[in-house]
């Protein structure tokens, strides 16, 4: 199942939606937090769908606003997936077989609100959600409580219904962790403040609120129940006419009595909107609805979390609830825990070593073991957490078998050198270049491991030391100083008790160390499933799966292994290293330098072993993730492609120029102009401005002075005709859009410079493809094929020379020729990329797509039809060696790629807003002192903007430049000056495009018109 909801979301431009539907400040969460990349994309989608979802709705009525807007997004579910909804409608009869008991719990809930239809209800009526499936790890909680932010905009202007916000959790640690998170939300100079309360306070309220505060009501989700206690909440009190935009976090379930619940949600949302965010979608309508998916495949994949590595041996801890397997005996037992153990060890003293080499104190984390059993129960035959603390206590006190430790760390080596990760980049080994032959492992000794994992290098019999905690007890080895375990279930006194008499006490200890995990010094966690929601640490590097893998299980296998992957080099930098390192900019710069050193030792410390008493069933959950995630994309090495070197003039090389912009206040009668406003809008703002005095100005509409004045001016300017204009009906929102647009500072042209390679033009060095590694090697065979320069002329005749003068064999002269010529200036690869050889261009050879339609697993070639069109017609105009080209000293051209090269031309927007416009082509040309740069765009007419693009590039280049080029010591530059001008031509991708009558002299379908004089 597909996310659909997310298609349609990819569909529409967030920047092309009107100014008051964009999220301010969109990146920004606290004073320590800033949202990366997929949570940003995550809130765009959400704000399309809700756009699309209340933007003109044609109507009044409110029951018949809302039939209208669930009717009109479910036709475009209907576009994207014909029939898809109607198998997620809701039987309402008692005949379903099965699902009987579930229809009998559903239905009174569901008819409340809904109206059946035919015996059922459609999921039309249930449309209006969306779901966030996002990584445990992955920051869904700062998205969650910006998307408050962004609704609480929407409601003062009045877009969205005035709901209350109702938020719903499943446990009270979850809820305390979310408080946590919009108190630092609060803190952060935001616009707003959110303002939590627990449900049973809603309706108790009084109206009357201070400032910018969003109320947000919370409750646990499962205490939502059809009676009224406690702790239980009777939904028909608080259901409110179903006039609630609710949010769940982990709140869906399964069960019987969770589809209940689930029913409960929708009803309570049935007029508003439901938000559902999980790190674990089962349920085929939570797939469908997905508006953005980032869920654990995708948060390792993109190196924000650690690599996953699962052994491929499987612990044996037996219990009755387990059906029987092969025997196995207590030395092979003893093996894989020691395998484990050692692992553990490895990764604690690879950490300790990498703070000695960098001096960073706080350089990643203290590696955990983490160990999750199915039983605890007080009955031995029935108890996984007791057989495995059993095991830890005869490693830890009594003797290891030297033969089984050795044998143990050979089986472990041979796994980092040969193992390969499940969702990260598979060309990372665990063991690095230079310690390939596993000294690293193979050097360490018993004591070495007791002192890692127990804290001491000697035996010692285990003592118990007592938490005021209600839910954990610590152990620490009688030789050591600081404990190294701790358990943590709910029944822990019982369990203590029954199992732990013989064992010395220590002292009582008031404190928690499962509350402060990062400080805890100790190395393994053992606990049931129970405890492990809301938990949040960077340190687990081993997780032990006792006696879990059934089916029922696969959300807490997802859950925990997400808990264990978040990693986290530097204090608030979360990710590898490799991500660190691309975004060096960020960090500081004595520290750039040391982290690289280290590149090669850092991948056990950032990948997460995972042991099981069932590898067959937790891989399985896992491998299911991969067919969840997009392709998996790898990086053709950058080394393939050729730079092209500039053509001699003279003798001297010929540079690349480039251009360089600025930015300047803009003037009062320019801000008038550029902001296009309906006449009737402007007269009555003008009015508006003209009755109030700046002190209002500046107390109830938040107005600095200096804008003030700005815009008094800028409404005493005569309005001028345009195109883009506007009308307003909100105060608020025209404000908005003019305080954006007094604050966008003007671009102009400052200089040309000389192109830097390694910022300019960069996106070929970033060329993936998500083929099979067979399709990826003959792709690159091909590519380094390509690129190889052609035989010269004056190659080819001093080689026939030497055959002549008998200095060269006629047979070697020929396989000379075989290995070297190219007989083509393109060749097709694996069917769906042409490689084209150019000298004239950047960088050699250029990837097209040769499909008609994208090609899904390839980034950053030329895909679009009408580039690849341009292309083949500029080269047969090279071929034929057309006069015009001729007639220039010498030319180059590159293609450009806007999601990473640098050169742009700024313009401003039907909606008065600064964007940048990447043209698809750049060509330098040069003859005696004239310079050309001609900016080439062959996308056509429709749905590009062109007017304003076109508009952009004259106000910057209309007139040629004359420009001093003496910022680099190239003799060729200083020693003369360039007459150097600009051009910009537009491709009409048909004769049957016609321009608007001002814009003609920029479109052509002749690559001529790019060298004429």
């Amino acid at each position: 199942m597909n996310s659909i909801l997310e298609q349609i979301a990819q569909d529409i431009e967030y920047d092309d939606l009107p100014h008051e539907w964009r999220l301010e400040r969109l990146g920004y969460f606290s004073q320590d937090k800033k949202l990366y990349t997929y949570q940003r994309e995550a809130l765009k989608k959400a704000a399309t769908i809700l756009h699309l979802y209340y933007a003109n709705d044609g109507t009044a009525d409110e029951d018949a606003a809302i039939f209208a807007r669930k009717k009109a997004l479910a036709e475009c579910y209907d576009q994207q997936a014909p029939d898809l909804l109607r198998q997620f409608n809701i039987p309402m009869r008692l005949d379903k077989g099965k699902d009987k008991d579930k229809i009998k719990l559903i239905a009174p809930i569901l008819e409340r609100g809904f109206t059946p239809q035919k015996g059922y209800i459609s999921f039309t009526q249930l449309i209006n959600r969306m779901c966030f499936w996002m990584a445990t790890g992955s920051g869904k909680t700062l998205v969650m409580v910006k998307l408050m932010q962004y609704i609480y905009q929407l409601k003062e202007y009045k877009l969205v219904p005035s709901y209350d916000f109702l938020l719903l959790a499943p446990s009270d640690l979850l809820l305390g962790q979310i408080k946590k998170t919009v108190n630092e939300f609060n803190r952060g100079a935001n616009a707003i403040q959110l303002e939590l309360l627990p449900l049973r306070r809603y309706g108790r309220e009084g109206t009357l609120r201070y400032g910018n505060v969003a109320r947000v009501y919370y409750w646990r989700g499962d205490n939502i129940r059809d009676e009224q206690k406690k702790a239980l909440l009777d939904y028909r009190l608080y259901e409110n006419d179903g006039k609630w935009f609710v949010f769940l976090d982990e709140a869906h379930k399964g069960g019987k009595e969770d589809s209940k619940r689930q029913a409960y949600y929708s009803l309570m949302a049935r007029r508003g909107f439901l938000f559902n965010f999980s790190a674990t979608f089962t349920e085929e309508q939570d797939v469908a609805t997905t508006v953005a998916k980032f869920n654990l495949s995708d948060f390792i994949g993109q190196s924000y979390g650690k690599n996953i590595l699962l052994d491929q041996d499987q612990f044996q801890i037996q219990s009755e609830d387990v059906p029987p397997r092969q025997e196995i005996s207590e030395a092979e037992q003893q093996r894989i825990l020691l395998k484990s153990l050692i692992n553990l060890a490895a990764v604690i003293r690879r950490q300790q070593d990498l703070v000695q080499r960098t001096k960073i104190p706080d350089l990643y984390h203290r590696p955990l073991m983490l160990t999750l059993v199915n039983s605890v129960g007080t009955e031995e035959s029935r108890n996984d957490l007791l057989r495995f603390f059993k095991m830890l206590q005869e490693l830890a006190s009594g003797d290891i078998r030297a033969d089984l430790f050795e044998e143990a760390k050979d089986r472990l080596r041979d796994e980092w050198n040969n193992g390969t990760f499940l969702f990260g980049d598979n060309e990372t080994h665990l063991l690095g270049k230079e310690e390939k032959d596993g000294r690293f492992l193979t050097k360490m000794t018993i004591p070495d491991l007791r002192a890692a994992v127990f804290h001491a290098p000697k035996r010692g019999a285990i003592e118990v030391l007592e938490l005021t905690s209600t839910k954990e007890i610590a152990f620490q080895l009688q030789t050591a100083n600081k404990p190294f375990g701790l358990i943590r279930i709910g029944e822990i006194r019982k369990w203590q008790n029954k199992f732990l008499a013989g064992f010395q006490r220590g002292k009582v200890l008031e404190t928690s160390f499962f509350n402060h995990m990062d400080d805890f010094e100790g190395t393994i966690l053992m606990g049931s499933r129970a405890f492990f929601e809301s938990w949040d640490s960077n340190r687990p590097n081993v997780i032990n799966f006792i006696n879990i893998g059934s089916q029922k299980a696969q959300k807490f296998i997802v859950q925990s292994v997400g808990r264990g992957v978040r990693i986290q080099p530097l204090p608030i930098r979360r990710g590898r290293l490799k991500r660190l390192l691309t975004e060096a900019d960020n960090l500081p710069e004595n520290q750039v330098s040391v982290l690289k050193s280290i590149r090669s030792l850092v991948p056990p410390v950032e990948a997460l072993f995972i042991y099981a008493t069932n590898r067959e069933a937790i891989k399985q959950v896992l491998e299911n993730l991969k067919t969840e995630r997009g392709p998996v994309y790898q990086k053709l090495s950058p080394d393939l492609f050729r730079l092209a070197p500039p053509p001699k003039i003279k003798g001297k090389t010929m540079p690349l120029f480039v251009p360089m912009y600025d930015s300047r206040k803009r003037q009062k009668e320019e801000l008038a102009k550029q902001f296009g406003l309906s006449a009737c809008t402007r007269k009555s703002y003008a009015g508006y401005l003209r009755h109030v005095s700046d002190a209002f100005l500046m107390t109830a509409r938040r107005m600095p002075a200096r804008r003030i004045r700005y815009l008094r001016g800028m409404f005493e300017a005569p309005p001028e005709d345009s195109s883009s204009a506007t009308s307003y009906s909100n105060v608020s929102i025209l404000e908005r859009a003019l305080s954006q647009h007094l604050g966008t500072q003007e671009k102009i042209f400052k200089k040309y410079r000389q192109l830097e390679a390694d910022q300019d033009i960069v996106h070929f060095r970033h060329i993936a493809t998500a083929w099979d590694d067979k399709r990826k090697r003959q792709l690159e065979e091909d590519i380094r094929f390509m690129a190889r320069p052609g035989i010269t002329k004056e190659e080819k005749d001093k080689k026939k020379q030497q055959v002549q003068t008998n200095k060269m064999d006629p047979d070697e002269y020929v396989t000379w020729l075989n290995e070297n010529e190219r007989k083509d200036e393109v060749r097709e690869s694996e069917g769906s990329v042409s490689i084209r050889s150019l000298e004239q261009h950047y960088y050699i050879p250029i990837l097209v797509n040769s499909k008609k339609r994208r090609e899904e697993y390839l980034r950053h070639i030329i895909q679009e039809e009408s580039e690849a069109n341009f292309l083949t017609k500029l080269a047969t105009y090279i071929k034929e060696q057309r006069s015009a080209a001729k007639k220039w000293d010498g030319w180059m051209f590159s293609k450009l790629d806007e999601t990473l090269d640098t050169i742009y031309i700024p313009y401003i927007d039907k909606k008065s807003m600064y964007r940048r416009f990447y043209p698809d082509f750049i060509f330098w040309l040069c003859r005696a002192d004239h310079y050309r740069i001609v900016f080439v765009d062959p996308k056509g007419m429709a749905h590009t903007n062109y007017q304003y693009k076109a508009n952009g590039y004259a106000k910057l280049f209309g007139k040629p430049r004359n420009a001093d080029h003496r910022i680099t010591p190239d003799p060729f530059i200083t020693a003369r000056k360039w007459n150097v001008d600009a051009k910009l031509l537009l491709f009409a991708s048909s004769k049957d495009e016609k321009p608007d009558e001002e814009y003609k002299e920029y479109w052509t379908q002749d690559p001529a018109d790019i060298f004429a004089p």
